[in-house]
C-alpha cells in the first residue's frame, strides 16, 4: 500500500484524544488491575532502583493525563519516601482538572505529597522550567505513553536524563513494536502530521545502548477487543464501512492515532488497514483481541 497523504493526528485534538483513550480503556483486557500491577510490580522495581536512603523525593511526570497511574504510584512510594514533591506536566486542561480532583478526593491517602501542576506541553515546560534544584533536578521522572509529540526522540531522552539527580531513575513507557498494536503502528503507511511521531521502546533502548547507559525493562500485558470496529460487517465485504461515530470510531482513532479515521482515510485503505489489524487478532469467547502490551524502560543515572 502506498503511503497515504498526511492525516490529522489524534494528538491535534486533546479533548477528542482523551475520549478515544477512555474508549480504549473500556475495551482493554489486562490480567491485573492498574492498582495491583503498579503496587506489586512497578513500584518495587522503582524503589529497588532508587534505593531507600532518601526521605524526600522529587518526581516529574511527563504527560500525566488524569493522574491515575501516578496516583497509585504515589500512594505506594510514600510508604518509602514520606515527603514527595510531584510536578505534573499535561497539556490538556480537562485532564489536569481530573488529576486535581483525584488528588483532592484522596488527599487523606497522600500525606506528605505536594503537587505542582503545569498545564503545558513538554516543549513549553522545557522553555519555562527554572534552573533551581527543585525545578530542574528530579529523583524520579516518568513518561508513560507521552513522548509521541516530540519530533526528536534523542533530544527528549537526553534532556530527561540530564534532569535526573545522582542515582535518579527515568521510566519511559511505550509500545514494543514487535507485536500487536505496536507492530501495527510501526508498519503503518499513514503519514501523521507534526503532532505525532511514532516511536517504540526499541528506539529508547537503542539510544541508551549507544550512550552505554544500562537499563532494565518491564512488560505489562494487555489485549484490546476490536469487535466494535468491525461489528457492522467484515473488511473483506465490498460494502464495508468503518464506524462513523460511537466507541468503535473512537477506538479506531486511538489504534491508528488519526483524528477521524472514518472520514480521512480512503475506504479502500480502511479495508486494507482493518484486514491487517484482524490478521493479528485471536478470537476468545466471541471477542476479537489484539495484543497491546506496554513496555517500561527503567534507566538509573550513572554516578
Amino acid at each position: 500500500m502506498a503511503k497515504l497523504n498526511p492525516c490529522k493526528s489524534l494528538n491535534s485534538d486533546l479533548e477528542h484524544s482523551s475520549k478515544c483513550f477512555a474508549a480504549y480503556c473500556k475495551y482493554a483486557r489486562r490480567p491485573e488491575s492498574k492498582e495491583s500491577w503498579t503496587r506489586s510490580v512497578f513500584c518495587p522495581k522503582v524503589v529497588e532502583a532508587l534505593g531507600t536512603e532518601r526521605k524526600q523525593l522529587r518526581a516529574l511526570g511527563i504527560g500525566s493525563g488524569s493522574g491515575e497511574v501516578e496516583y497509585w504510584m504515589l500512594t505506594e512510594l510514600k510508604n518509602t519516601y514520606p515527603n514527595i514533591l510531584h510536578t505534573s506536566v499535561e497539556p490538556c486542561a480537562e485532564e489536569v482538572t481530573k488529576h486535581k480532583q483525584l488528588a483532592q478526593t484522596n488527599k487523606s491517602k497522600l500525606p506528605g505529597v505536594l503537587f505542582d501542576w503545569r498545564q503545558q506541553t513538554f516543549r513549553k515546560y522545557q522553555q519555562t522550567s527554572g534552573k533551581s534544584e527543585e525545578e530542574h533536578e528530579f529523583h524520579l521522572i516518568t513518561a508513560i505513553h507521552s513522548i509521541y509529540f516530540e519530533p526528536d526522540l534523542e533530544k527528549v531522552l537526553e534532556y530527561l536524563y540530564g534532569c535526573l539527580a545522582e542515582s535518579g531513575v527515568l521510566v519511559v513507557a511505550l509500545d514494543p513494536d514487535v507485536d500487536g498494536v505496536g507492530q501495527l503502528r510501526c508498519q503503518l503507511p499513514l503519514a501523521w502530521d507534526e503532532n505525532y511521531h511514532y516511536c517504540s521502546t526499541n528506539h529508547v533502548k537503542a539510544y541508551f545502548d549507544k550512550q552505554h547507559v544500562p537499563y532494565t525493562t518491564l512488560r505489562r500485558p494487555c489485549q484490546v477487543d476490536i469487535t466494535p470496529c468491525i461489528s457492522q460487517c467484515s473488511p473483506d465485504d465490498d460494502h464495508y464501512q468503518s464506524p462513523a461515530s460511537g466507541e468503535g470510531a473512537m477506538l479506531l482513532d486511538f489504534l491508528y492515532q488519526v483524528r477521524d479515521f472514518h472520514h480521512l482515510v480512503p475506504m479502500d485503505d480502511q479495508r486494507k488497514l482493518l484486514r491487517y489489524l484482524m490478521s493479528m487478532c485471536s478470537s476468545i469467547d466471541g471477542d476479537m483481541l489484539v495484543r497491546c502490551d506496554t513496555e517500561y524502560v527503567i534507566v538509573t543515572k550513572l554516578t
